[in-house]
């Protein structure tokens, strides 16, 4: 400011004479929304820091707006540090195709140093700002180039402060009256404020595009106070490709007259060129790196980062955990579904996949690659003459009882609606004594408690003498009267099972070719649709529920 003593002018040239050297950019990605406060907290952060010049850059192309912070090599780094500190922000390197040249340049001039801008109506320049460089959506690129040099503490306005209105004449005469109440509250208002030097430059590329350029210094133009005013003059577009730093700052703005010119777009209204609010883009974190290892590779997605994009993949061990995709329909919830399966079977692990619609599962048929087309087993009940699954079948693959318990549970599960004491007690015993009979199947249910000659060559095989025996004993002394009172909840849903064809011919063969522990030992590759407009919302439910109940259990 103008009454900086001369021990900080010293200072202020020593750091002038320094020219970037290895001059590094970066793009800047900010998460919106966040709010202008944040944009100051930056610029305050910056002032503090021990840096060299900083270079902030706002660039237009094709109707998109993006941002580029440069510095020298040695400093990049904390300065990335520091802004990182306020937000949800990303870097990534930009190679020097990303800053296109352009051909006619402009620098800003701002009267009277001293007073302040407006800085009450951020949003609006920035909604302004914005709308001007994305104006054209071609292929022209706009750039609004802000050097940042020195910062200086805020400090308190002298009491004798002079007219910063008053004219050369009066200057040179001493007639110099003092600032009116009006004016001190301008100057006081930037003083309170670090206070950068800065040089402010647009420019862009192509001929006769004067017009375009005009358009951003008119949105610029409304940040006039009382006594201050903005203009320009032409410079050599050389300064604004090569980032010059000059020896003479022409600009001294404060933290919040300089976040205006930044053009960030803070608040959450939908701007000019930036991404939407909605649905909000999340960014993998800096950590995460794309999968290099094909064997380790489930990708099942890209991200959304223009600048640096990753492909997102979650690793087979990770897998072992729940995956659950939310969204509406359309979001792409089967497609990531699809990437990550056909991942697992390019890979020659096993898969199970349940569709409710089918679509996915043709989806996976159609890309399935050739040296795996001898592993799929597809459990289809509105095929005539479908792959067969047994749920009695796996005795010899742990304990009979926890297979009748897996099987009575999901049973349960499925009529839980009228579950009764006698549908509880009937189901585990003829369960229990099914999967101790070779050949059983679940539609053998419905004969063990209607047919007594059945019943009988079945029981007496039965090796429980503590309580299984005892109670088909106890159910053959009932009278028919009684048995048929406890058997009716049972036979009104065991008739479930054998009233659909679709499920019947699936669940009615006592050695199926296919068997649940192929997926874990011979690593087959298990596709069943589950239509419920082909096989029904009974049949689905119930089929479904089995496979995967037996499966965990498994």
């Amino acid at each position: 400011m103008i009454w900086d003593n001369g021990r900080k002018k010293r200072k202020e040239w020593a750091f002038l004479k320094h020219q970037i050297e290895d001059l590094v950019f970066k793009e800047i990605v900010w998460a919106r929304p966040y709010k202008t406060e944040a944009v100051w907290e930056v610029l305050s952060h910056l002032a503090a820091l021990s840096r060299g010049a900083v270079i902030w850059e706002v660039r237009s192309q094709n109707g998109k707006v993006s941002y580029l912070i440069g510095a020298a090599a040695r400093y990049i780094r904390n300065i990335e540090e520091a802004i990182k500190a306020h937000g949800d922000i990303l870097f990534h390197e930009v190679g020097t195709e990303k800053r296109a040249a352009v051909t006619t340049a402009r620098q800003l001039k701002i009267s009277h140093p001293t007073l302040s801008l407006k800085t009450d109506i951020t949003e609006a320049v920035i909604r302004a700002g914005l709308a001007a460089l994305t104006e054209n959506k071609n292929s022209t690129e706009m750039v609004v180039q802000i050097i940042l040099g020195r910062a200086y503490a805020p400090s308190p306005v002298p009491t004798n402060l002079a007219d910063p209105n008053a004219t050369w004449l009066q200057v040179l005469f001493g007639d110099v009256q003092k600032a009116s109440a009006e004016s001190r509250k301008t100057v006081r208002e930037k003083a309170e404020q670090h206070i950068f030097q800065a040089v402010i430059r647009i420019g862009i590329t192509g001929e006769n595009n004067s017009a375009r350029l005009q358009s951003v210094i008119s949105a610029f133009k409304v940040l006039e106070s009382a006594g201050v005013r903005i203009h320009t003059e032409n410079i050599k577009s050389h300064d604004l490709n090569s980032a010059h730093v000059p020896w003479h700052f022409p600009l001294q703005l404060s933290v919040r007259e300089l976040a205006n010119f930044l053009l960030l777009p803070a608040g959450e209204e939908k701007l000019p060129g930036t991404p939407g609010l909605h649905p909000r883009l999340t960014l993998p974190p800096q950590w995460y790196y794309s999968p290099t290892n094909q064997k380790m590779d489930r990708s099942f997605a890209v991200s959304m980062d223009a600048i640096n994009p990753k492909r997102l993949s979650i690793s087979p061990k990770d897998s072992l955990e729940h995956t659950i995709c939310l969204g509406p329909t359309g979001s792409g919830k089967s497609t990531a579904m699809l990437h990550l399966i056909l991942a697992d079977i390019t890979a020659g692990r096993s898969v199970l996949v349940l569709d409710p619609k089918a679509d996915l599962i043709t989806s996976i048929l159609e890309r399935i690659p050739e040296k795996r087309m001898g592993d799929v087993v597809i459990i289809d009940p509105s095929d005539p003459c479908p792959c067969g699954f047994n749920p009695l079948a796996f005795k010899d693959y742990g304990s009979p009882s926890l297979i009748a318990d897996a099987t009575l549970s999901v049973l349960k599960e499925i009529f839980s609606d009228c579950w009764g004491i006698y549908t509880q007690d009937v189901l585990t015993a003829a369960l229990l004594t099914l999967v101790e009979t070779e050949n059983s199947t679940l539609l053998w249910l419905l004969p063990l408690l209607t047919d007594e000659r059945f019943r009988q060559k079945i029981t007496n095989k039965v090796k429980d003498r503590i309580a299984l025996r005892p109670f088909w004993e106890q159910f053959e002394a009932l009278r028919d009267t009684e048995k048929r009172q406890q058997i009716s909840p049972v036979l009104n849903k065991l008739r479930q099972l054998t009233l659909r064809p679709g499920l019947r011919n699936i669940l009615g063969q006592a050695k199926p070719k296919f068997s649940l522990t192929d997926l874990f030992y011979k690593r087959k590759i298990v596709m069943i649709p589950l239509n419920k407009g082909l096989t029904g919302g009974e049949s689905a439910r119930l089929l479904g529920s089995l496979i995967v109940g037996l499966t965990w259990t498994l």
